[in-house]
């Protein structure tokens, strides 16, 4: 896996299996996890494009790289995402989004529900 944090771009290679993000995106992170529960591993993506913030899922199935899962934009606008245990077994992604003007910044777990990511919890930071 190749994250090019200035260029804002993500590059897959597994021998002759490439996949490259696509130019209408910048990708801001880039992390590696179960994110789906298959026990094969993902990537998990924090990214913009024109109409905002979105998470994305990038896995590898019918002999290729591709995008699983892209979300709509997400509001408030994440600023941050990592990948960590829930329950002690499961990887779930933590997007820190953005604090509402006078507020404080909040943490939302997402878990993926089979078709995308659902928000499973919310805490102030």
């Amino acid at each position: 896996m190749l994250f090019d944090g200035d260029a804002g771009s993500l590059t897959l290679t597994d021998g002759e299996v490439i996949y490259r993000s696509r130019d209408k995106w910048r990708v801001i992170e880039a992390h590696l996890g179960d994110a789906d529960q298959d026990r094969l591993p993902e990537v998990v993506v924090l990214l913009d494009a024109d109409d905002g913030r979105h998470i994305g899922l990038i896995a590898y199935f019918g002999g290729e790289y591709r995008e699983r899962f892209v979300s709509s934009a997400l509001v408030p606008r994440p600023v941050s995402l990592s990948i960590s245990k829930a329950d002690g077994a499961e990887d779930v992604v933590v997007v820190t989004e953005e604090p509402a003007p006078g507020g404080t910044g909040t943490s939302v777990v997402y878990r993926w529900n089979g078709f995308g990511f659902a928000i499973q919890d919310e805490r102030v930071d």
